[in-house]
């Protein structure tokens, strides 16, 4: 699963064509999941679109979705209930999720007042279910979600000991492309 954000320049055509490719030579299957934003979804729609057509013109291995079409997805459903119950029980989680909306919304320059903290930790939860368990998700036997930055609780999900923890058959990878190699001028 690769997860490209709506208004990061990050997900260019391009880099999206690269790593459609780059997960049809590693895997069976790959699915782009983008979230919804009422301003730039169109464009980065297409343009995941795009890239999955020119990637996979048979559209037998890439699927695209944006991420409100799991909300009807029973597994999704279960997952994302877990969470919010764990919310509550599960202080190193709770943590986790404060310092998380806290570092959003002080980079956005946002009030940092309790319905904006609320709205963050909505997105935070609606995203994780894929982090903890896209197999039970999608119906595939292991998954690797990929994402162009370390996830900020990766050391919680996939770390050893009690809590919050995700599937043993879901992975985590950090995707960015290859750094160019310089060579000195050597005469």
């Amino acid at each position: 699963m690769i997860g490209v954000s709506v208004g990061n320049s990050h997900f260019s055509a391009r880099r999206l064509y690269g790593l459609a490719r780059w997960g049809l030579e590693q895997s069976d299957r790959v699915d782009f999941v983008y979230r919804k934003a009422a301003k730039s979804v169109r464009g980065v729609r297409a343009k995941v679109r795009n890239a999955a057509a020119e990637a996979d013109p048979g559209g037998t291995r890439l699927r695209w979705q944006p991420m409100f079409r799991f909300r009807a997805n029973a597994a999704y459903q279960e997952i994302h209930w877990g969470l919010r119950r764990q919310l509550g029980e599960d202080d190193d989680f709770r943590a986790v999720c404060d310092g998380l909306v806290g570092r959003f919304l002080s980079a956005r320059g946002e009030e940092d007042g309790a319905r904006q903290r609320a709205v963050c930790l909505d997105y935070v939860c609606a995203e994780l279910p894929l982090f903890l368990d896209t197999p039970a998700i999608v119906q595939v036997p292991s998954s690797l979600v990929c994402y162009h930055q370390r996830l900020p609780m990766a050391a919680l999900l996939y770390g050893r000991g009690a809590g919050l923890r995700a599937s043993r058959n879901q992975g985590h990878a950090i995707v960015a492309p290859a750094a160019p190699l310089h060579t000195a001028n050597s005469q």
